[in-house]
């Protein structure tokens, strides 16, 4: 569990752990690889990518097959969606790791708040949740994507586990409830 008090500036793990350090000691470990130093903002804008256009493609594909209320169903979700996330996230204001750690992400970020839940990976979950109309193995395929990409918000410094975990449990609920059980 996660702890950030403004007036303490602490942050502990469940196990008691400085989650400060865990940062501070993954961020050393990123920085001390040039090959993954120069490939985490790439790849970050490469998966970031690939989720808006396969959400194009998906609308598209939709439209074709002559499926109206899927497509208002999947632009409604994700939008809908989208908007929940931007709005919880300014509540929560979580500041992100490298202004709490100091030091410059791999990714290139100017703010400093509105890291609780990532947008980013919200976004792409429920890309891949919409995915499962399709069928499984695009809604697989979209989920390691998903995946990817968490894990390079992570490595970035532009997000913490908890950021990417809350974000991908969101979109899994949104997502199971409108595409998969609905």
């Amino acid at each position: 569990m996660d702890y950030n008090d403004s007036q303490h500036n602490y942050v502990t793990c469940v196990d008691g752990g400085d989650i400060k350090r865990f940062y501070r000691e993954l961020d050393k470990k990123v920085r001390r690889s040039a090959l993954l130093t120069k490939l985490i903002p790439p790849l970050n804008i490469v998966f970031t990518v690939i989720g808006y256009i396969a959400f194009v493609f998906l609308v598209f594909y939709l439209l074709i097959f002559d499926l109206p209320f899927a497509v208002f169903k999947t632009m409604f979700v994700c939008a809908a969606g989208f908007v929940a996330v931007t709005l919880i996230r300014k509540k929560i204001n979580r500041e992100r790791p490298y202004i709490a750690e100091n030091y410059d992400p791999v990714i290139y970020k100017t703010y400093t708040g509105n890291s609780m839940p990532s947008r980013h990976v919200f976004s792409c979950f429920i890309i891949a949740f919409a995915f499962f109309q399709l069928g499984i193995p695009w809604f697989i395929a979209m989920l390691i994507v998903g995946a990817l990409l968490s894990l390079l918000r992570v490595l970035g410094g532009v997000h913490y586990i908890s950021d990417v975990m809350a974000a991908a449990a969101a979109a899994a609920i949104l997502g199971t409830l409108s595409f998969i059980i609905f």
